[in-house]
């Protein structure tokens, strides 16, 4: 039988530009560009799971709006278990500093949503969600 988990993350944007953590080397993907986020702790909604893991990962007390994007996929290390990767669109006071965990990232950066993502290697649930939900009209 297969175990289903479910990770839930949050998209900070600002000025037009979205927040992004550099996941600290050693860690699953360890080195790639990915926005806050993490497992969905039992009794907890996706939603809640992603206002907590924003929090605890950029220091941000934000809430979540819009669902922009749903993956599904197997584990990549050959477990029995399927992920269901949800992103969501964050509200924040516009204000609020990051400060980020380095326990878990190395680095922080605010970008532009572009094809190229200013250079930098995202994860791939991240690059499939700009392409998605980013993509200029016409293009």
């Amino acid at each position: 039988m297969t175990e289903s988990r479910w990770i839930a993350h949050g998209l900070i944007v600002r000025d037009g530009k979205l927040l992004v953590l550099r996941r600290e080397h050693g860690s699953y993907l360890g080195g790639q560009w990915d926005v806050p986020g993490g497992s969905v702790e039992n009794g907890e909604t996706s939603r809640e799971a992603a206002e907590r893991e924003v929090l605890e990962e950029t220091g941000i007390h934000a809430s979540a709006g819009e669902e922009l994007s749903r993956f599904t996929n197997l584990d990549t290390k050959g477990r029995q278990i399927t992920f269901t990767t949800v992103t969501y669109m964050m509200t924040s006071e516009l204000d609020s500093p990051v400060v980020i965990n380095p326990e878990e990232h190395s680095d922080w950066r605010w970008i532009y949503p572009s094809d190229d993502a200013d250079g930098l290697e995202l994860v791939w649930h991240l690059k499939k969600t700009l392409l998605t939900y980013f993509r200029p009209s016409g293009g």
